[in-house]
Formats: C-alpha cells, sequence, structure tokens
C-alpha cells in the first residue's frame, strides 16, 4: 500500500509541476501602415506546454486568430493586426484563462489616405480642326498614406505616370496637363 502511495504522489508532483505555466503576460508593438501591428503573449518558459494555443478575438467581432504555443513555452506572435481591442486568452480545449487587462488595445499611426480630384475639360472636341488636348486633372492627397506616391492616368487615348520623390506637401499634389477628352481616373 505504502508502494502504492509513493507512486500516485510521484505522478500528482509531476503533473502539477509539469504543466504549461499559464501566467502569461501581453505586449504590443504598434503599426505604421494599416495591418501591420503585433501582439505578443509572452509565455513564461515552462514544460508540457504542447497542446496549449494562444487566441486572439477582435472585439467588434471577427472570427478567433489561434497560433500554438511553443512546447517551452516562449513568445507567440500576431503579426499584421489592424487597430483595436482584442481580447486574447490561453487554452488547451478543456482550460481557457483569459487575460486578466482584456481587452488589449493595439495601435497605428497610420492616417487612411483621403484624396480629392479635380479637372478642366478640353476647350474643344478630339475630332475639330486643329484640336490641341489641353484639359487638366488634378489629384490631391488631403490626408494621410506614406510616400512616395505614384500617379497613373491610363485610358485607350494614352496614359501618363508620375512618381512623388518623398511625401512632402509638394509631393501631395501632381497636375496632369495635355489631357484629351475620355480619359478616366482608374
Amino acid at each position: 500500500m505504502k508502494k502504492y502511495f509513493w507512486i500516485l504522489l510521484v505522478l500528482v508532483a509531476d503533473i502539477v509541476y509539469s504543466q504549461c505555466n499559464t501566467n502569461f503576460s501581453v505586449s504590443v508593438v504598434a503599426g505604421t501602415c494599416a495591418s501591420n501591428a503585433s501582439l505578443v503573449v509572452k509565455v513564461p518558459a515552462s514544460s508540457n506546454c504542447g497542446g496549449w494555443f494562444a487566441q486572439i478575438v477582435k472585439t467588434t467581432g471577427g472570427f478567433p486568430v489561434i497560433l500554438n504555443v511553443p512546447a517551452n513555452g516562449g513568445d507567440v506572435v500576431f503579426n499584421s493586426l489592424s487597430a483595436g481591442s482584442y481580447n486574447v486568452s490561453l487554452s488547451d480545449g478543456v482550460t481557457t484563462v483569459q487575460y486578466p487587462s482584456n481587452p488589449v488595445s493595439v495601435t497605428s499611426s497610420y492616417v487612411p489616405m483621403s484624396f480629392k480630384t479635380t479637372s478642366t475639360a478640353p476647350t474643344c472636341r478630339s475630332d475639330a480642326p486643329s484640336y490641341t488636348p489641353d484639359g487638366s486633372l488634378t489629384v490631391n492627397i488631403s490626408t494621410g498614406g506614406i510616400g512616395p506616391f505614384k500617379y497613373d492616368v491610363v485610358s485607350s487615348l494614352g496614359s501618363q505616370t508620375f512618381t512623388t520623390a518623398g511625401a512632402s506637401s509638394a509631393d501631395r499634389t501632381h497636375t496632369f496637363n495635355g489631357m484629351n477628352g475620355g480619359r478616366l481616373l482608374p
């Protein structure tokens, strides 16, 4: 009987001390584009983390994103995230441990691009005698985006392209001159 007691004690101790340590922490790397932020779930070094997974779910809805925890604990990195609030948890399919500071805020410095176009129609029809294409199209990126910017105007009559040097205020506006009638901005 004593022998069975010691075997049971060793098995219980082995189970208790070889469980995955679920006292995890979370850190965030802010994004600079629309969807390039990261959330890192840090699982302390421990044994027997096989079968455990980290899960994030955006609080505004969406599908859960699930990644496996390394067998001996370690970082689980969720990349390509958009700004927003996420609930974070660890689970082995039976036990789920919620992050105590849920929801986690993921941020980004990205500002969505907003642009406006204005145009001047050509003074004559393209089939008029002595026709000279004198229409224009101006594109202005008022906010957002990360330059350099490439502007393309393409039509069955040809194309015009302009690429800026950077993202300064001077690079946010470009006027295409010599436009024929019938061009479309893609």
